[in-house]
C-alpha cells in the first residue's frame, strides 16, 4: 500500500509539473536566472499547521513551479530577486519574497469567500450562487476565534436577523430567535446536527472546535424543506471530518482562565439602609417603632458585603483532542473533549465530558457509509434551580439580604434575619449555597448512520437512521433550617429522572444534471420520527442523618413519589425539491413537505408547506458581465409556508388526571378528575414568508453587501382561550385563533483586503424588524406575561403597561392644582414627594383605566461587528454585539426603592426625595402606599440599548522553523477575553435579554448574571 501511494505520488507530480510548465518555457526561464540561483525548500500549510498536498508554489511572472508533496513540502530554484506565489484551491494566495531564503515555509489563510462557494442546504449542498433565498454561514475558523463556552454563544454577533436570550447560569445554552419572535409558543429554531434534527440543548454540548460550517436558514424558501418544525428558522451545523488521503494529524486545543460576574449590583450599605428606614416614620410624622431593627443601633453597622462573600471569580479549563486522517477508502476523526468550569456563584460547576467519533468508509466506487456517534456527560451543581425564567433566588438573596447581619455568628451558626419580618424573608444565601446542594446530570446519547449509492454519476439514493436518547437527573436537599426566616421542619431530599428518545428513519434520493446552459437539480424524500419517553419524581422526608452518603430514600421515614411514560408522538412526512438555473442567471427552486403529526386529531393531522423562490445574477447579463468594479450582483426573491408544532400535544382529547384525594367511610382515595377540556378542532401554526435579497460584490468580491427585506406573517397561532368563569381548576386548551407578523430588513456589507503582509476582513450585520400581533381576543382582552407585560391586539408582544408618570410632587400646591387628580378620592391621601401619575383618559382619576402602552421590550435594531486581522504569526479577531430601539423593566429596582419591602434597598433609594427641589426622579420614604408609588409605571422603564464585545482574541502562531525543530507542524498561543466591554446607558447589571420568555421579554428580576472571561491557550498540532 505504501509503495503504490508512493508511485501515485510522483506520477501527480510529474504530471503536474508538466501541466505548469513546458519545455519552451523552461528553456527560456532558465536563460533569465542568475549565477546566483538557489534552491528553496520548506512546508505549505493551513491556518492550523496541517500540511496542504498538492498546492502550487509558482516563481511569479515565469512558468517554473511545482506542487507540494503528501506532506505539503516542496522544492523550488529561484533566484534571490524572485517572487515566489503560493496558492491552494480553498486558501488565499500568499506571495513571499525570496531574498536568498533557502527554507520557506508558508502559511495559507482560509479564503472566506471561496469556501463559501458551497452550502449545506436542508438534504444536500448547493453552490452560494445558485441559492435563491436567505442563508447566513459562518465558517469553523470564526468558531476557533471564539472563547464561548459552547457553539451557540460562539454565534452571537456573526450573523444578521439572530438574537440570542442568555443566562450567567453554568453550562446553560442559549435561546436562539430568527427574525423576531413569530409567536408567543416556543419560538426555538430547529437544529440540524450532521443531517440529524437534535434538541435546542444540544448546541450547549458543542465544543467550538468541533465546528466546519454552521448554516442558519433564515426564510421559509430555504427552510420549507423541514415543514412543520421551520417556522421558527432551521440551524444547519456541520461538525468536522476527515478527507480521504489526508494524512493523520492530531490537534490539541488546551486553554484555561478565569470567569467573574459582569458587575456588581448597587445596593445601600447598613448605614444608608438606617437611615432610609428610619426615614420612613419620620417623613410620614410617625415615632419609630421601638420594636424595629431601625430602633436597633445594631443594624447600624455593615458587617458583610454579601455579593463579595457570595460571587467569586470562577477558575475554568477547556481540553479539546482531535485524531483525524483518511486513506483511499475511509475516513475517521475523533473528538475528545472536557470542561470544568466554576460558576461565578460559590459552590457551583459545570463539567462537560464527551467524545464524538465520524467517519466514512467507501465500500466501493458508488457506495459510501458514513457514520456519527456522540455521547455527552453534563453536569452542573447549583445553589438553586433557575428553572426556565433565568431567574433565582439565590441570586435575589445574595444583592437583598441585610448588609448589618454577619454570614456567621460567634457560636458558628449562620446569620438570620429571623429577629425581625422587616429583615427580610428569605435564607442566608451562604447558609444556602454551602449547606445545601442542587445536582443536575444530563447524559445523551446520538447515534447515526448515513448510506449513499450513486446509481449513476447524477443519481444518488440516500438512507439515513438516527437514534438519540437523554436520560436526566436532578437531586436536590435541603436541610432543616430552625434559625432562619424560611423554615423547614424536616431534611427534604428530592430526586427527579426523566428519559427520551427520539427515533429517526429517512430515505431521499438526489439528482443533478447538467445538459448544455440548462442545470437541474431534484431531491425526493420521505421521513419518519418517533418521540416517547417517561418521568419519574420522588421525595423523602426525616432522615436520621444528613451525611451525603445517608441520604438514600430507603433512609427517609416518609416517602412520595409518582410518574408514568410521556405520551409517544410521531411525525410522518414527504417532500420534494426542484432547482434549475439557465445559463448560471437565471434560477428557480421550488419545494414542497406534507407532514403528519399525531399531537392532532385525524382530520386536521397532517399539513402542506410549499414554497417557491428564483433568482438573476445580473452581473451575468451582457452589460455588466465585463463591468470593471461590479463583480457580482444576484436579486433573490422567495415565498413559503412553514409549520409550527411546539405545543401540548393531544389537546383534542380531554385530560384526566388521578390526583384528587378524598376520605370515604374514613378510608383515603385518590380520585380521578377531568384536568383539561377537548379542543377537536386544534391544528398546526402556518407561517407565511416573503423574502427579497440583492447581493452585491465588488473589486473582484473584496467587497460584498447583502441587503434582504422579509415579511413573516404566523397564522392560525395557537392560543389559550379565556378562562370559563365555571371552568374551576379545568385548564382551557389552545385554539388557532392567533396572528402575529414580523418584517424588517437585513443589511450585511464586508470588506476582506490585503496590504503587503497584512491580511484583514471586516464585517457588519445590522437587522431592522418590527413586530405586531395582529389579531387576538379583540382589543379589550390580552394575555399578561406577569404584572409588567401584556400582549394585545395591535401592539409587539410583551408590551410594558403600566402608568405614566410627570415627575414627583413638590409641595402641596402641585397636589392641589393637579388636574389629573381633582376628582379622586385618594387626592387628600397623597403627598409631597409622591409620584405624579398622569391621568390619561381625561376623568381626572388615576387608577385602572389609565393603564397603557408605555414601552416596547422587542428591539429594532439589532447590529452586530466582526474583525479578524494577520499579520505575519500575529492575528486579532474581535466581534461585537448589540440590541437597539427598546426598553427595559427593571422590576428589581422597583422592588428595591420601595421602602415597605423587608429587604435591602437600591442604591438609587438613597437618591430619593427629602424635600423641594432635591429631586424630580424618585419618590420620598414612606411606610403609606396610598399613592403606590412603586406601581408599574414609566418610573421602572429605562433604555434597553447595548454594544458589548462578545469576544477578543490576540494569538502567535510560533514560526515553522521553530516547530520543525521540536518535532509539531503547528503551535499557536492566544490569550482572548468575552463580555469584557459594555456600552450602555442600563445601570442594571446587564443589559442583554434573559430568559423571561416570549411574554415577558425585558422584565430584569434577579437574574443570574452573564460571566466576563480572560482566557489562554494554546493550539497544537502534530
Amino acid at each position: 500500500m505504501p509503495r503504490a501511494r508512493s508511485l501515485f505520488l510522483c506520477a501527480l507530480l510529474f504530471v503536474s509539473e508538466i501541466h505548469l510548465m513546458s519545455a519552451k518555457d523552461t528553456v527560456n526561464t532558465i536563460f533569465t536566472l542568475n549565477a546566483q540561483s538557489t534552491v528553496v525548500t520548506g512546508v505549505v500549510s493551513d491556518d492550523n499547521g496541517v500540511p496542504l498536498p498538492g498546492a502550487s508554489v509558482v516563481v511569479k511572472g515565469t512558468s517554473i513551479g511545482t506542487v507540494t508533496d503528501f506532506d505539503g513540502k516542496y522544492a523550488i530554484e529561484v533566484d534571490s530577486n524572485s517572487i515566489i506565489v503560493f496558492s491552494y484551491l480553498g486558501y488565499k494566495t500568499v506571495e513571499v519574497m525570496a531574498n536568498g531564503q533557502t527554507i520557506i515555509n508558508t502559511i495559507l489563510p482560509i479564503d472566506a469567500t471561496q469556501l463559501d462557494d458551497v452550502v449545506v442546504v436542508g438534504y444536500g449542498t448547493q453552490k452560494k450562487s445558485e441559492i435563491t433565498s436567505s442563508i447566513s454561514r459562518i465558517n469553523g475558523k470564526d468558531f476557533q476565534a471564539s472563547t464561548a463556552s459552547n457553539a451557540a454563544m460562539a454565534l452571537q454577533g456573526r450573523a444578521s436577523g439572530v438574537e440570542f436570550v442568555n443566562s450567567g447560569t453554568p453550562g446553560s445554552t442559549p435561546s436562539i430567535r430568527i427574525r423576531g419572535v413569530g409567536t408567543i409558543n416556543n419560538s426555538q429554531p430547529l437544529i440540524v446536527l450532521d443531517g440529524v434534527p437534535v434538541s435546542s440543548d444540544v448546541l450547549g454540548q458543542l465544543a467550538s472546535s468541533e465546528i466546519q460550517s454552521v448554516e442558519i436558514l433564515k426564510d421559509a424558501a430555504s427552510g420549507a424543506i423541514y415543514g412543520t418544525r421551520a417556522a421558527n428558522g432551521v440551524v444547519l451545523i456541520t461538525t468536522n471530518n476527515a478527507k480521504f488521503n489526508e494524512k493523520t494529524t492530531v490537534r490539541l486545543n488546551a486553554s484555561t482562565g478565569f470567569n467573574s460576574v459582569i458587575k456588581k449590583y448597587d445596593v445601600t450599605t447598613a448605614e444608608q439602609l438606617y437611615e432610609l428606614k428610619r426615614e420612613r416614620y419620620i417623613m410620614d410624622g410617625l415615632p419609630i417603632d421601638p420594636n424595629s431593627p431601625w430602633a436597633d443601633e445594631y443594624y447600624n453597622q455593615t458587617r458583610t458585603d454579601w455579593q463579595e462573600e457570595m460571587f467569586r471569580d470562577g477558575v475554568f479549563q477547556d481540553y479539546n483532542m482531535n485524531i483525524s486522517g483518511g486513506s483511499e477508502k475511509s475516513t475517521i476523526n475523533a473528538n475528545i473533549f472536557y470542561r470544568d468550569e466554576e460558576g461565578t456563584q460559590i459552590n457551583t460547576y459545570f463539567k462537560r465530558l464527551g467524545i464524538s467519533l465520524r467517519g466514512t468508509q467507501k465500500i466501493s466506487d458508488r457506495f459510501r457509509i458514513e457514520e456519527n456517534i456522540r455521547i455527552t456527560n453534563n453536569h452542573t451543581l447549583l445553589t438553586q434551580d433557575d428553572g426556565a425564567t433565568g431567574t433565582s433566588q439565590t441570586i435575589y438573596s445574595s444583592y437583598r439580604f441585610m448588609p448589618a447581619i454577619p454570614v456567621l455568628y460567634e457560636d458558628g451558626s449562620y446569620g438570620s434575619g429571623k429577629a425581625s419580618t422587616q429583615l427580610g424573608d428569605m435564607w442566608n444565601p451562604v447558609y444556602k449555597a454551602k449547606e445545601e446542594w442542587r445536582h443536575r446530570y444530563k447524559f445523551n446519547t446520538l447515534v447515526s448512520m448515513k448510506a449513499d449509492y450513486d446509481f449513476t454519476d447524477a443519481l444518488t439514493l440516500t438512507a439515513r437512521a438516527s437514534y438519540q436518547k437523554s436520560t436526566s437527573k436532578y437531586e436536590a436537599f435541603q436541610d432543616i433550617t430552625p434559625d432562619q426566616s424560611r423554615t423547614e421542619n424536616l431534611p427534604i431530599l428530592r430526586i427527579n429522572t426523566d428519559e427520551t428518545t427520539v427515533t429517526l428513519g429517512e430515505l431521499f434520493t438526489s439528482y443533478k444534471m447538467t445538459s448544455g446552459s440548462h442545470n437541474i437539480g431534484a431531491v425526493l424524500g420521505v421521513s419518519g420520527q418517533v418521540d416517547k419517553g417517561h418521568f419519574m419524581n420522588m421525595s423523602g422526608e426525616g432522615f436520621a442523618s444528613v451525611e451525603k452518603n445517608q441520604l438514600v430514600m430507603d433512609n427517609a421515614s416518609i416517602i412520595k413519589g409518582g410518574g408514568n411514560d410521556y405520551l409517544a408522538t410521531g411525525l410522518a412526512s414527504a417532500f420534494v425539491r426542484g432547482t434549475y438555473n439557465y445559463n448560471n442567471k437565471y434560477y428557480v427552486s421550488g419545494i414542497f413537505r406534507a407532514d403528519g403529526s399525531s399531537r392532532f386529531a385525524e382530520g386536521n393531522r397532517w399539513g402542506y408547506f410549499p414554497s417557491i423562490s428564483g433568482g438573476w445574477r445580473i452581473s451575468n447579463e451582457s452589460f455588466l458581465e465585463d463591468h470593471p468594479t461590479i463583480s457580482n450582483m444576484k436579486l433573490n426573491m422567495g415565498w413559503g409556508q412553514l409549520g409550527n408544532q411546539n405545543v401540548s400535544a393531544f389537546q383534542y382529547l380531554n385530560v384526566y388526571n388521578k390526583d384528587t384525594e378524598y376520605i370515604l367511610n374514613d378510608t383515603n382515595l385518590t380520585g380521578t378528575r377531568l384536568a383539561s377540556f377537548a379542543n377537536p378542532d386544534i391544528t398546526w401554526e402556518t407561517t407565511s414568508a416573503l423574502n427579497i435579497l440583492l447581493e452585491l460584490g465588488l473589486f473582484n468580491d473584496k467587497f460584498n453587501l447583502d441587503v434582504a427585506y422579509f415579511d413573516r406573517l404566523t397564522s392560525d397561532m395557537l392560543i389559550p382561550l379565556p378562562g370559563l368563569g365555571t371552568a374551576g381548576l379545568v385548564a382551557i386548551p389552545d385554539s388557532n385563533i392567533g396572528e402575529m407578523h414580523n418584517s424588517g430588513f437585513e443589511i450585511e456589507p464586508s470588506y476582506a483586503g490585503t496590504v503587503g503582509d497584512f491580511n484583514f476582513e471586516l464585517g457588519v450585520n445590522a437587522t431592522l424588524i418590527k413586530n405586531e400581533v395582529t389579531k387576538l381576543y379583540g382589543s379589550s382582552k390580552f394575555i399578561s406575561g406577569g404584572d409588567q407585560t401584556r400582549t394585545y391586539e395591535g401592539e409587539p408582544i410583551s408590551s410594558f403597561y403600566g402608568w405614566k408618570t410627570d415627575g414627583i410632587y413638590q409641595n402641596q400646591t402641585e397636589i392641589d392644582n393637579d388636574s389629573n387628580i381633582s376628582s379622586d378620592p385618594r387626592k387628600t391621601d397623597i403627598t409631597p414627594g409622591d409620584v405624579r401619575f398622569v391621568d390619561v383618559n381625561g376623568d381626572n382619576i388615576v387608577d385602572e383605566q389609565d393603564r397603557v402602552h408605555i414601552g416596547d421590550a422587542n428591539p429594532n435594531l439589532l447590529l452586530g461587528f466582526h474583525a479578524d486581522l494577520n499579520y505575519k504569526g500575529f492575528d486579532f479577531s474581535a466581534v461585537f454585539s448589540g440590541a437597539f430601539g427598546h426598553e427595559l423593566y427593571d422590576a428589581m429596582m422597583m422592588r428595591g426603592i420601595d421602602p415597605t419591602q423587608s429587604a435591602n434597598m437600591d442604591a438609587v433609594a438613597y437618591q430619593r426625595w427629602t424635600g423641594e427641589g432635591t429631586t424630580n426622579t424618585y419618590p420620598r420614604m414612606s411606610t403609606i402606599r396610598a399613592n403606590d408609588n412603586y406601581r408599574v409605571s414609566e418610573l421602572g422603564l429605562k433604555s434597553g440599548n447595548y454594544l458589548r464585545m462578545k469576544d477578543v482574541v490576540l494569538g502567535y502562531t510560533i514560526p515553522q522553523t521553530i516547530t520543525d525543530q521540536i518535532g509539531v507542524s503547528n503551535m499557536k498561543f492566544y490569550i482572548s477575553g468575552r463580555n469584557l466591554l459594555t456600552f450602555t446607558k442600563f445601570d442594571g447589571v446587564d443589559p442583554e435579554e434573559s430568559g423571561t420568555g416570549n411574554l415577558a421579554r425585558g422584565v430584569i428580576y434577579n437574574n443570574y448574571p452573564q460571566s466576563k472571561s480572560v482566557v489562554f491557550g494554546a493550539n497544537i498540532t502534530f
